[in-house]
């Protein structure tokens, strides 16, 4: 799964690069990385069908997270002007939070 996850990373990364219209976004994120994304939710489907770690397993819960919210990790996929990630966002407000302790 994090092949899969540095794949999709590699094809955002070639996107930008590239510096494509919208609409050419849109069709190298279906061509490129839905086939990465279709392939990662399956793994992570397949990996607790088959129960190859315990429930309690830290990779068992993350599974268990992202399918649950597979809809919304989807969502890059139909709209050009979304990053596939909040990491920029993460990181603005860390820095507000690492504030309020100082």
């Amino acid at each position: 799964t994090l092949d899969l996850i540095g794949q999709l990373y590699h094809h955002e990364a070639q996107g930008r690069q590239r510096q494509l219209t919208d609409q050419a976004l849109l069709s190298f994120r279906a061509t490129q990385a839905k086939p990465v994304v279709d392939a990662f939710f399956a793994c992570l489907q397949r990996s607790l069908r088959e129960q190859v770690l315990l429930p309690t397993n830290p990779f068992s819960k993350a599974a268990h997270y992202a399918l649950e919210r597979e809809a919304a990790l989807r969502v890059f996929l139909e709209y050009p002007n979304l990053p596939l990630d909040t990491n920029h966002l993460e990181r603005e407000i860390r820095a507000i939070a690492m504030g309020r302790k100082a």
